[in-house]
């Protein structure tokens, strides 16, 4: 096989029996080949689960075991995995043959295969539930986990890993080949935002990119990003951590060091920049200048709680409705 449009005819020439057959023998390539068509993509990436939960079990590691165990449920559908070093992998939930409006969400540090179904995936689970209801089910939603994450608070710091992952990214979307009529909405969470920011500046197109609870997308205005028709959104929990976290790079520039060679900092913080939406948190009515709670952080997605207006108004966003805007909470809570 060679390019997308090589894979896609090459699949297509084939009879269901045979394309399967293919997709398992050559599982390592077609799980993350573009062109190939998803279900296949799915057969192959599953077959892949098989190996990594045998090798598990041979050596005896019950954890990763159990993983991919849960990974092998029928209702499972991954466009991406590799189980080697902190591993890959993209989930997706609903029908991307037939979705209206897409999805792809990026967790942020210490996201990794191992830590994959106690965040990322119960994350996703909650926005694609969400956004299901008020889409009346034509939305499909994809967890990717494509690069390596940062996996301690001091690597967040550093530019590279949002620098090595945005390429990537933009790849794996394109690779779908939605059509162009498929609304399209860019999620990143934490860390994740800051990947995202940098795969929109690289040419990532979306209709909206949202940033939830962001160290930053890596610019320091809006117009950075280059991306003139895509709507902007971010939201912070007031008392979020990351808000003490101060822009790193005024740090550099204060130390005299100028920040395009520097490797620290992610830029402003996106719900003060202008040209963005700032979305209510359901927390607007508690005004600290900086905050200091560490589940706040991790309080985004769910449907109870602090979790459930920014859930309800992410979801809005996805549907190509109006979200909930920063200190118009107080009576929808």
């Amino acid at each position: 096989m060679g390019d997308e449009g090589d894979a896609a005819a090459f699949f297509a020439a084939l009879d269901p029996g045979q394309a399967l057959a293919v997709a398992l023998a050559r599982a390592g390539e077609v799980g993350a080949r573009a062109g190939v068509p998803f279900e296949l993509r799915f057969a192959a990436n599953r077959h892949l689960v098989r190996l990594a939960h045998a090798e598990a079990v041979r050596v005896g590691d019950g954890a990763a075991a159990n993983r991919y165990t849960k990974l092998l449920a029928d209702d499972r559908q991954l466009l991406l995995f590799d189980p080697r070093g902190h591993g890959k992998i993209a989930e997706v939930r609903g029908d991307l043959a037939t979705a209206e409006t897409v999805v792809i969400m990026v967790p942020g540090t210490g996201s990794s295969l191992a830590t994959f179904a106690g965040g990322p995936s119960r994350d996703q689970r909650a926005i694609h539930n969400a956004a299901h209801h008020v889409t009346g089910g034509k939305v499909a939603t994809i967890m990717w986990i494509g690069s390596d994450l940062p996996q301690s608070l001091p690597a967040a710091a550093l530019r590279v890993y949002a620098q090595d992952a945005a390429p990537k990214l933009r790849a794996f979307v394109e690779d779908l080949r939605l059509a162009g009529n498929v609304r399209t909405t860019l999620i990143g969470h934490s860390y994740g935002s800051t990947v995202t920011g940098h795969a929109v500046q690289a040419g990532l197109g979306v209709d909206n990119l949202i940033a939830v609870g962001s160290p930053g997308w890596g610019v320091t205005l809006a117009g950075e990003l280059n991306a003139p028709h895509t709507s902007l959104y971010a939201m912070r929990h007031p008392d979020d951590v990351i808000s003490l976290i101060p822009p790193l790079d005024d740090v550099v520039k204060s130390m005299g060091i100028a920040p395009p060679t520097s490797v620290l900092g992610h830029g402003s913080d996106p719900v003060f920049m202008p040209g963005v939406t700032r979305m209510s948190s359901g927390t607007d009515d508690n005004l600290l200048p900086i905050g200091g709670d560490l589940e706040a952080h991790s309080s985004y997605f769910g449907d109870e709680g602090r979790s459930r207006l920014p859930t309800m108004n992410i979801a809005e966003i996805v549907a190509g409705g109006r979200p909930v805007r920063f200190g118009e909470a107080e009576d929808t809570r």
